[in-house]
């Protein structure tokens, strides 16, 4: 079990997970203190699991779609080691993006519509025929928008 856990850890990339938090975090206290209290702590826990749902569709649909580049480039990866199948990625990655979505829209309309927009973006960055990561601007534009103006 805690084998697969930490290949499911790996696979989510740690780093957009830890950034990602550090986000989520940064937004509310910046929040809270312009309110002078703090909002319940279950506003937070909802945007933290929506947006980690949003991030490890993200990560995870490119993983899928760059599994051959992976193979060369990053060939230690869950997927392209063999350690997740990409049945299991196919499974994890819908599932994390279902969960983001459905925990979103329970939430504030405002966090449905940023992890709408970043999913979307993360789609088009990976997904033929759009993929936007084959342009220089579009993929900076993409990462950006997600990481520096969305979350």
């Amino acid at each position: 079990m805690l084998r697969f856990l930490n290949t499911l850890w790996a696979f989510a990339r740690p780093h957009t997970i830890i950034g990602t938090t550090l986000s989520v975090l940064s937004l509310y206290l910046l929040a809270a203190i312009d309110a002078g209290h703090w909002p319940m702590a279950q506003a937070l826990l909802a945007a933290l699991v929506a947006t980690w749902g949003g991030n490890v569709y993200i990560v995870g649909l490119n993983q899928i779609i760059d599994l051959d580049l992976d193979r060369i480039n990053k060939p230690h990866l869950p997927l392209p080691s063999g350690r997740l199948s990409l049945t299991g990625a196919a499974v994890v990655t819908t599932i994390a993006g279902a969960i983001g979505l459905i925990v979103s829209s329970l939430g504030s309309g405002y966090l449905f519509l940023v992890l709408v927009i970043s999913m979307i973006l993360g789609t088009a960055y990976s997904l033929p025929p759009i993929r936007l990561k084959r342009f220089p601007f579009w993929s900076t534009f993409c990462i950006l928008a997600v990481r520096g103006v969305v979350v």
